[in-house]
């Protein structure tokens, strides 16, 4: 199935309004800095991000509706679909997950949340129908809304999850002979990320292979709209996702609550247990790799690449981190920095002007402080550097001299924590990390509890100012990451 998005395009990105606010902080001013990415506990404490457009409607039932929250950008931005879950019959777009979607714009990717018509209103595959007509509205919207509809994904639990996979994995449905112009957009994603998703509704692989399931928990009616069990299997077979998939279907990441084993828990938890069970995914995975698909399964204990949609979509959407200063931007930090340097002569100074590369050398015109929740620093570069994660503290580098391999995200190998400092990792290398090629001009940020280290080849060396934003709200964790 040959999706229309261009999965290796990229968008670079405005960041949060602290990056515009950076020659403030550079000329003296203090700054009032929100947190960039909430504890996923907090969301729900946490003010809740108010959508750009409410409740717009792409159709003409009542639960037609979407929120759109447009994330900061000069140009067209990626776009995430959030499909809430229910089983069909009952969920609203307002449970998006606050931690997720504010991580999402802070990254430079734009989120929209659906309602769909429900099982108790119309049969499935209505459902299905609705959120194929919901993506075409989005797309429809993007020069409005400043959508890059070529890069548009999609995530959701449960019910969903099902929505989600559907719109990866099924053929285009775009109608390009279609008198509707939203009719002829296309109904693809560029990536998918089903969280506790059912990856078929063939209830009889259901009672053999989900442990503990050995009746059916509703009856089928409720959702397919018939008692004919030759009709359920129909339409089952018409939306369930791993009959659907296919060798160019798009990168996928799933996630489960629990392992492989895991006993049947009791009481009242186990019957969700049992219809979001891991083997769904396993299943899923095993037709993925069969076909060569992308993917990651992520449960508790797995060592998989991502554990949360957002890391997934933000890997995936491309260097959001990163923005290439204007000419006339880099220009005036430079003039200030320099000034800086020349009122407060030291060798870090004379390593920055003259160009020497070797060695490391730092300076701190705006030093760590108690209340103050940012500093900053001047660094110099010449040979590489242990990964860093810190729990409380966002990067932003200013690269003025010199360019080279900045490595982001992955896993910290062996990592300890630095002496003294709590919250502070250091590790010797990477696993699996992004690779950005940082140049003079780059303006890059490192959001907190992100891994990142310096790669430089013999001879590279670099020169960068670093703003740490600090967000004590972050739990600092006891364990290495």
């Amino acid at each position: 199935m040959l999706g229309s998005a261009s999965r290796d395009q990229r968008s670079t990105t405005y960041m949060s309004c602290r990056i515009l606010s950076l020659a403030a902080l550079i000329c003296g001013i203090s700054l009032a800095v929100a947190p960039v990415w909430a504890q996923r506990n907090d969301g729900a404490r946490a003010a809740r991000v108010k959508p750009t457009v409410a409740d717009f409607s792409y159709g003409d039932h009542v639960r037609h509706v979407l929120d759109f929250y447009r994330a900061k950008s000069l140009d067209p931005a990626p776009l995430v679909l959030y499909i809430h879950g229910g089983g069909f019959t009952r969920g609203d777009k307002g449970s998006v997950n606050q931690a997720t979607l504010k991580a999402l714009l802070s990254a430079g990717i734009s989120v929209a949340a659906i309602n769909y018509r429900l099982a108790g209103q119309v049969p499935l595959p209505a459902a299905h129908e609705d959120a194929q007509r919901a993506v075409q509205t989005l797309r429809a919207k993007a020069a409005e809304w400043n959508i890059d509809k070529d890069q548009v994904g999609a995530f959701g639990g449960s019910a969903g999850a099902q929505l989600c996979m559907w719109l990866a994995y099924n053929d285009d449905q775009a109608d390009p002979s279609s008198d509707d112009p939203i009719a002829r957009e296309s109904t693809r994603l560029a990536y998918v990320a089903p969280l506790n998703g059912q990856s078929t509704n063939d209830f009889d692989w259901w009672l053999g292979n989900l442990p503990g399931y050995d009746e059916l928990h509703r009856d089928p009616a409720e959702i397919f709209g018939t008692s004919d069990q030759g009709k359920q299997a129909a339409i089952s077979a018409k939306i369930s996702a791993i009959g659907l998939v296919s060798a160019d279907d798009p990168p996928t990441f799933m996630r489960y609550g629990m392992a492989p084993g895991d006993p049947v828990p009791e009481g009242d938890r186990a019957q969700g247990w049992k219809v979001h069970h891991v083997n769904f995914g396993l299943a899923l995975k095993a037709k993925l790799d069969a076909l060569g698909v992308e993917n990651v399964l992520h449960y508790p204990g797995a060592d998989s690449a991502y554990s949360t949609p957002e890391d997934f979509f933000i890997a995936k959407f491309g260097k959001s981190e990163i923005r290439h200063l204007t000419g006339q931007e880099l220009a005036d930090y430079h003039l200030k920095l320099v000034k800086l340097l020349e009122q407060n002569p030291n060798q870090t100074g004379e390593v920055y002007r003259q160009g020497v590369s070797g060695g490391v050398g730092g300076w701190s015109p705006l030093p760590e402080s108690a209340d103050r929740n940012h500093y900053l620093s001047i660094l110099h570069r010449g040979g590489n550097s242990w990964a860093e994660l810190h729990d409380q503290k966002t990067d932003f580098y200013i690269m003025l001299e010199g360019s080279g391999t900045l490595l982001l995200g992955g896993k910290m190998v062996d990592a300890i924590q630095a002496e003294g400092r709590p919250g502070e990792w250091r590790s010797p290398r990477l696993e699996n990390p992004r690779r950005i090629e940082a140049r003079k001009g780059d303006l890059i940020n490192i959001p907190v509890k992100t891994p990142h280290q310096w790669d430089l080849s013999e001879g590279e060396s670099v020169t960068y100012v670093i703003l740490k934003v600090v967000e004590r709200d972050q739990q600092i964790r006891d364990a290495a990451p």
